[in-house]
């Protein structure tokens, strides 16, 4: 989760706001993050982000086939029907793990 903020701050400085906690034991979190965006404009940048990373490390592949086959996946692949999958699917174990 550190890293994929990490690449959103990086993304947007001026929209995500951290709060480093990790010398205070008694608050229950390391690092908080505070985004401009809801949790599901959120969701779809991680996704989008996560792609651009995936297409970066293919194209230094030394095999066309697969460069051409990732590409053209990535041509069909709906970042936002994506996230909505995945959130209608997605099964939270315990009460922890619910949306603010």
């Amino acid at each position: 989760m550190a890293h994929l903020m990490g690449v959103v701050i990086e993304e947007f400085p001026d929209q995500v706001a951290v709060a480093d906690a990790s010398d205070d034991g008694a608050v229950g979190f390391a690092l908080a993050w505070v985004t401009d965006f809801d949790s599901r404009r959120l969701h779809e940048i991680v996704v989008e982000l996560l792609v651009e990373l995936m297409e970066h490390a293919v194209s230094h592949a030394e095999d066309d086939v697969v460069v051409e086959e990732f590409e053209q996946q990535m041509l069909q692949f709906d970042v936002a029907a994506f996230v909505d999958q995945y959130r209608r699917e997605r099964n939270f174990d315990d009460r922890h793990d619910t949306a603010i």
